[in-house]
């Protein structure tokens, strides 16, 4: 009787047993090595996607409480300066200090010797009741559209162009929309204005309320559209060099750094806006608007476009200190 031929070599037996199961979400499956049912064999199961970064931006109360409270530190850099600088305007008028008030120094002097060092801030605070609202309103309506590249799955993580201008944009439309809103209250202010009234000791409702009653909305909005227009192009530049220049920085940002992007982007802001600001001055003398451009742009030029822009640069220190105060309190909200 001859044997039964055996099985070749190359053939391969699959391995018996029930196959394994594996469910969605449930861990690879494997059989244990040296079970009857064969090697041990691994089945890939379902991965999980990675949970999506963080924003890095600010809520719109946190942003204008941030803001509003970021304007006092420039305030008490600017508040000297800005007094000095009045004092010399006026001395003629004014305050009869005489040849001492002839220069920067001169005035400085004066005021340190008949109101001592806290005369340097007298009045400093004045504006405070318009400017923060509206220092609060810019920063929340630029947070609102201030790009976010720091999160993986942002369209503009790696898009440089366009996180450029989203930046301007975002700048642009943050000063647009402060103006609009604050902008009734400082027409208020002005147009119920006469000499020997108390309009300093109104509120800002009483004063809305007056000009209502003396001359509607035209009173409340007139001039609004070149004060809107000159605070979109400042704001833009303001607030969106200090993004740019912060994202191009070879620098890791801090305070120093934060506070030299401010005072590039103010400076910047500021020639870019100042001739429109001289463009409202006419304007709100009396000048029509057609005339007043043909007269800037065709008879005077450059000389009359951008006089008297140095007296903006000089809150170019405070600007950069607002934005550097802002940036700082944002970093540390966010962490706790």
């Amino acid at each position: 009787m001859s044997e039964e031929p055996s099985p070749p070599d190359s053939l391969q037996v699959a391995p018996t047993g029930p196959a394994p199961s594996t469910s969605p979400g449930s861990a690879p499956a494997a059989l244990p090595a040296g079970s009857m049912s064969g090697p041990a064999i691994t089945v890939p199961g379902p991965v999980s996607p990675a949970p999506p970064a963080a924003s890095s931006r600010l809520s719109f109360t946190a942003s204008l409480v941030l803001g509003s409270a970021a304007w006092l530190p420039g305030r008490v850099v600017q508040g000297p300066l800005d007094r000095i600088r009045l004092l010399r305007a006026f001395e003629q008028r004014e305050l009869q200090y005489g040849a001492r008030k002839k220069t920067f120094v001169g005035v400085l002097r004066a005021i340190w010797a008949d109101f001592g060092p806290l005369g340097l801030w007298r009045g400093a605070l004045l504006p405070a009741s318009r400017a923060i609202p509206l220092s609060g309103l810019n920063f929340a309506f630029w947070e609102l559209g201030r790009p976010d590249p720091r999160r993986p799955d942002s369209k503009i993580a790696n898009d440089t162009l366009q996180r450029d201008i989203q930046s301007l944009q975002a700048g642009g439309i943050a000063g647009l929309a402060s103006m609009a809103i604050v902008y009734p209250r400082l027409a208020a202010a002005t147009g119920v204005y006469q000499p020997g009234s108390e309009r300093l000791g109104r509120s800002a409702s009483a004063l809305i309320a007056l000009a209502w009653k003396k001359g509607g909305a035209s009173l409340l909005y007139k001039g609004m559209p070149l004060a809107a227009l000159r605070s979109a192009v400042y704001r833009a530049h303001f607030f969106g060099l200090y993004d740019i220049i912060q994202a191009r920085a070879p620098w890791a940002p801090s305070f120093a750094s934060n506070l030299l992007a401010g005072i590039c982007a103010h400076a910047a802001g500021t020639l870019l806006a100042h001739p429109l600001h001289v463009l409202r001055v006419r304007v709100s003398l009396g000048s029509a608007l057609g005339q007043a451009v043909r007269d800037l742009l065709w008879k005077e030029r450059a000389r009359a476009i951008y006089r008297g822009w140095a007296p903006g640069l000089i809150a170019a220190p405070a600007a950069g200190i607002v934005l550097a105060v802002y940036d700082a309190a944002r970093a540390y909200y966010l962490r706790g």
